[in-house]
């Protein structure tokens, strides 16, 4: 579990890694099978991982799931 990182790494793609500012991630979304992280700066960023493992990643708070369906 990665509680107190500043950055998250985000796997758009297959051997492609990001790394994001967690003060920038806006809001993440499911996308099928995977996730979309979107960014205050109004960036969009595929990720590979189901929401909630992204969900098991990010510190609450910030970070709270607001629907779950």
């Amino acid at each position: 579990m990665l509680i107190n990182i500043k950055r998250f790494p985000v796997r758009s793609e297959p051997g492609r890694i990001i790394l994001l500012d967690r003060e920038d991630i806006y809001y993440v979304e499911a996308e099928g099978d995977d996730s979309l992280i979107r960014t205050a700066r109004k960036k969009r960023y595929p990720h590979v991982e189901p929401l909630e493992t992204i969900e098991s990643r990010l510190p609450s708070p910030p970070f709270f799931r607001i629907h779950r369906s």
